[in-house]
């Protein structure tokens, strides 16, 4: 029966039908819709942290953290005490984080990766080397090191916003993933950058101790185990939550 079907419906005149269902599935999957903060569901990871956090001071590391966007959108829904280590390696943007006045967040000129270093930033993307008149001289450190340089013993949430760079930065993570000093991560996976990644990256290094999820407009979808149709380069939001 299966092998009828197919036939019957594997021919030009019905392709265009079939496609219309997978965008249409896709949207419902929320898939591809990581691009705008209304649509992507990111507000969905602070309501989940204002519920499972207790009294004492959340840490949040917000990592590519541009001018402060996402950090307005924490401080409208997250109702408890919390200390927002706001990362930006680009000066202009970092320029304006600084100015937003709250004891809460700090500012920091860092980029994060896999290596302490400095490389160079060309529009969004951070690389090796340039002769782009355009890009900047940044410095990059660890996870790690910059807790372990600032006595910084757990991270609440990880969120991640940083073009594709997301695993050279979970790989700089490494100790702290590995002693469990990181609850929540929040990361993009699609078609975003020259880096050479997969969804299978993420599951290799997450998946023992966390629960990998795609963030729906309502709420989060765990995905128990990888999949090759995960392999979708649609820009879409995740969370990896602490098993």
């Amino acid at each position: 029966m299966k092998t009828l079907i197919r036939d019957i419906f594997s021919r030009p005149i019905f392709q265009n039908f079939f496609e219309g269902i997978i965008v249409f599935t896709l949207k419902v999957l929320n898939i591809g819709e990581g691009q705008a903060v209304e649509t992507s569901g990111e507000k969905n990871v602070v309501t989940l942290l204002d519920k499972i956090s207790n009294d004492k001071e959340v840490v949040v590391f917000d990592v590519g953290a541009h001018t402060g966007e996402w950090f307005g959108i924490f401080k409208s829904i997250y109702t408890k005490k919390a200390k927002i280590y706001s990362f930006e390696p680009e000066k202009k943007a970092f320029l304006e984080l600084s100015k937003i006045n709250d004891a809460e967040l700090k500012p920091v000129n860092l980029a994060l990766g896999d290596t302490v270093e400095k490389k160079y930033l060309s529009g969004a993307q951070v690389i090796d080397n340039t002769t782009n008149s355009d890009s900047e001289e940044i410095n990059v450190t660890t996870i790690d090191k910059y807790c372990s340089d600032n006595n910084i013993k757990y991270i609440d949430l990880l969120k991640m916003d940083v073009e594709g760079y997301e695993l050279r930065i979970l790989r700089g993570a490494k100790e702290m993933i590995k002693n469990g000093n990181i609850k929540l991560i929040q990361f993009e996976f699609g078609a975003v950058s020259s880096e050479k990644y997969s969804m299978q990256d993420f599951f290799d290094i997450l998946g023992e101790k966390y629960t990998i999820c795609r963030i729906l407009k309502h709420g989060y979808y765990p995905l128990k185990k990888y999949k090759h149709y995960y392999e979708i380069l649609s820009l879409t939001n995740f969370i990896a939550i602490k098993k």
